[in-house]
């Protein structure tokens, strides 16, 4: 019991000791206690406290020796306490970090600041507790009544305000406020990722390339931020033959053979980049990341959905990918291996389900040869997507595009023969051909 009572009471007495230095910061409108200042320079005596400025209104300007705004501006604010000194003005300055011997020799021998009798604060940290600050000047104006009316960077000294502040009349100053998170201020984390939301408004452009991220999926889309005028388009673990094909597409939604045999014929290189073109799934070595996002100039579409037009990338993603890889790009008209799949006479039995289900599906999509590709109420862009997706080479559906496509095939490319006769029944036919493309070349950057 008797050492419970002994831990209460030494709790009790360290209460006013925990309480020291919990200084809580004031704002607009916040009555000002009076502060004492241990050492001061050009007042009644070493020290004061702020009520022996009762009655007055007071601009405490904060500055240091470094701070060349700060210094420049004390004739001008020496004039000042001069005019309005008999309508109660009390200009008092405070030096933020200085020792006091080191303020009082530079007074002492600056060309415009030694005859200058101006009172001052030294060496005293609750005023930058009450006012807490970091970037200077700045200026503190409470009125008569002791109350905070501004808290401001020194630029509203005009005559006009200061003889509003003397008459007790309202003013209306920019409000300063600093950033005191060092760690924001300076930018630790990179700036696009502080304060994300609140600064989408300000983004002009910005770009992100990294190797494979194993906690992101592969995917990619896009978004556009209307409020905030902001592409977005994001591109997650894909290939560099995936980024550079879009980005000559201008789209999200270009067509592009995903498996090896298929880069050769979108992508035509003539460089020394050992970086390889075949997409490596397995062990990750060419696969990227990548970011990008801008503000559409005038002229520019913009869009928010899969299902829309497509976005004009071209002028921002060829830029980057160009500066990443030290390639020069460009895209040229070329005559590519293709396959195609067009009507055989005027018949259209491809457009009636191959079951009564009528249910959409697709078979055999990675078109291994002797193996049949079944095809069953697939819209014509989804099917011409796919077929592209997963073959080696270019596909084209010389099909009617509003349609929904039906055949069934074994595929066997290097006998089109034998594909012909089966598609014949659906007054479809196969054809192994070379067509007018847009090609990529890339070469050494100079």
């Amino acid at each position: 019991m008797k050492n419970s009572v002994r831990i209460l009471f030494i709790a009790i007495m360290l209460l006013p000791t925990l309480g020291i230095g919990q200084v809580m910061p004031l704002n607009i409108g916040s009555k000002v206690p009076d502060i004492v200042f241990e050492k001061m320079l050009n007042h009644t005596s070493p020290k004061g406290k702020l009520s022996d400025f009762k009655g007055k209104a007071i601009i405490i300007d904060m500055w240091f020796l470094d701070c060349a705004p700060c210094v420049s501006a004390m004739p001008m604010l020496d004039s000042i306490q001069k005019v309005y000194q008999k309508d109660g003005l009390q200009i008092l300055l405070y030096n933020i970090r200085d020792k006091k011997e080191a303020i009082q020799d530079f007074w002492a021998n600056h060309r415009y600041l030694k005859s200058l009798k101006m009172t001052q604060v030294v060496e005293d940290t609750m005023i930058k507790q009450y006012f807490p600050a970091i970037s200077f000047p700045t200026q503190i104006w409470i009125n008569k009544a002791g109350y905070v009316i501004a808290i401001t960077d020194g630029k509203g000294t005009t005559t006009e305000n200061l003889q509003k502040f003397v008459n007790g009349e309202k003013v209306k100053l920019p409000l300063k406020v600093d950033e005191l998170d060092l760690n924001v201020r300076h930018a630790t984390l990179p700036q696009i990722s502080i304060r994300y939301g609140e600064n989408l408004n300000n983004l002009i452009y910005y770009s992100y390339f990294s190797k494979y991220r194993k906690e992101f999926s592969g995917m990619y889309a896009h978004q556009y931020d209307s409020v905030n005028n902001i592409v977005r388009v994001k591109f997650m673990n894909t290939s560099m033959i995936n980024l550079y094909n879009m980005a000559y597409a201008g789209t999200i939604h270009a067509r592009l053979p995903i498996y090896a045999k298929g880069a050769e014929f979108r992508i035509v290189r003539k460089d020394s980049n050992p970086i390889s073109s075949i997409p490596d799934y397995e062990n990750k070595t060419n696969i990227f990341c990548y970011e990008l996002m801008y503000k559409p100039t005038k002229g520019d579409p913009v869009y928010a959905s899969i299902s829309t037009k497509d976005l004009k990338l071209s002028k921002y993603m060829v830029a980057d990918l160009d500066r990443f890889f030290g390639f020069k790009s460009h895209e040229e008209d070329a005559m590519i291996d293709c396959y195609v799949i067009s009507p055989n006479g005027n018949g259209k039995r491809y457009l009636k389900p191959l079951d009564s289900t009528k249910k959409q599906f697709v078979y055999g999509i990675t078109q291994k040869v002797g193996k049949p590709l079944s095809v069953n109420m697939v819209p014509h862009w989804a099917l011409d997507n796919q077929l592209t997706t997963y073959c080696d080479r270019p596909f084209y559906l010389d099909l009617e595009p509003s349609k929904k496509i039906n055949f069934e095939v074994t595929w066997n490319p290097e006998h089109p023969e034998l594909m012909n006769a089966e598609l014949e029944k659906y007054d479809l036919k196969f054809e192994k051909t070379k067509r007018k493309a847009k090609v990529i070349i890339l070469e050494d950057a100079d």
